[in-house]
């Protein structure tokens, strides 16, 4: 199964080595390269991505205004920013806009590569600086008691290692709306990743 991906970036040296780095990484990725917002509307408007690769300041690009168009026009496509700017905050305020991934420039390249995978597989991947850490550290314990039902249950499954499609599939809901309530869970958890997330249900003997 093909998966096509959409690289934006005003870089050019940079997004012709992650397109290479991609087509290498991913099993039959077709890979489509632009530099300007306008220009990725264009290429989705042609054939829908499965994901779309977004450097986090190129032309045309602002993020709330743009990620929301993106998520409205493409609800099942995932999103993906990548950057050098990868301090905590930029990276939380990244997540309360309900991307599918944070990765930062620094990281080495078989590294990003496997994150791209694992965002393909229908997994939250964050990669910085702190992408092991909690944002704060404060409260998470009590914080599950606040959770929806359905927030509980995908937490479960989420400790159980279960990827966005198995959870899905078991609670008979959209990959989509998984995605929407693990993005909602770690919010209000105040944590950065997944794991971390499966390692503080784990402690709650969820």
């Amino acid at each position: 199964m093909s998966h096509r991906i959409i690289v934006a970036d005003d870089h050019p040296v940079f997004r012709e080595g992650l397109s290479r780095l991609l087509v290498r990484s991913i099993a039959d990725a077709e890979i489509v390269e632009t530099d300007h917002f306008e220009s990725v509307l264009t290429l989705a408007q042609k054939k829908a991505p499965d994901l779309f690769m977004l450097d986090l300041n190129f032309p045309g690009f602002l993020p709330t205004h743009s990620i929301d168009q993106l998520r409205l026009a493409y609800p099942t496509a995932a999103i993906v920013i990548i950057s050098m700017q990868d301090d905590t905050r930029t990276i939380n305020d990244m997540l309360m806009l309900n991307i599918d991934g944070f990765i930062s420039k620094a990281i080495e390249p078989v590294k990003i590569g496997e994150a791209v995978a694992r965002v393909l597989a229908g997994e939250i991947v964050i990669m910085g600086p702190q992408d092991a850490t909690k944002l704060t550290g404060e409260g998470t314990h009590s914080a599950i008691a606040k959770l929806s039902s359905r927030q509980r249950d995908v937490l479960k499954l989420v400790v159980a290692g279960k990827t966005n499609k198995e959870i899905a599939r078991d609670l008979d809901i959209s990959p989509f709306t998984v995605r929407t309530h693990v993005s909602a869970l770690l919010k209000s958890l105040h944590l950065l990743t997944r794991s971390a997330a499966a390692a503080v249900g784990r402690e709650a003997g969820l």
